[in-house]
């Protein structure tokens, strides 16, 4: 069975750069023929409970937990396996925060790795 997700959503309700509700994106999902998407708001984590909710209302959408953070060195995705590993935004570099979900045993992905080359070459 062929499962599709998108791991970088964000929404209006926690990140200022999207325009969609969590409903209205959880639909468009469902639209697309998605499996799941990963709610990874800049530098917020969703509330347990809300995202509890979320799930309720769209049971068949796996909706995963994740976090943009942001770091000298650019945003990066970050997924732990336990709602309770949440760690506190803030992180002032990428070794840092590697350190930090390496301890929780998670995840970490660059989200806009070609972002940096391309700013460089708009720049030089």
């Amino acid at each position: 069975m062929l499962r599709k997700y998108d791991f970088h959503v964000h929404t209006s309700r926690f990140s200022p750069c999207a325009r969609s509700s969590p409903e209205e994106m959880c639909t468009r999902a469902i639209e697309m023929g998605l499996t799941g998407i990963a709610l990874t708001e800049h530098d917020t984590w969703w509330p347990p409970q809300d995202l509890r909710e979320l799930r309720k209302k769209f049971p068949g959408l796996t909706i995963l937990d994740g976090v943009e953070i942001s770091c000298l060195e650019g945003h990066f995705l970050v997924f732990v396996p336990d709602s309770a590993a949440r760690f506190k935004i803030g992180i002032a570099s990428i070794l840092e925060l590697r350190r930090l979900v390496d301890s929780h045993k998670g995840i970490l992905i660059w989200a806009h790795p070609f972002y940096m080359s391309i700013v460089g070459c708009l720049f030089s």
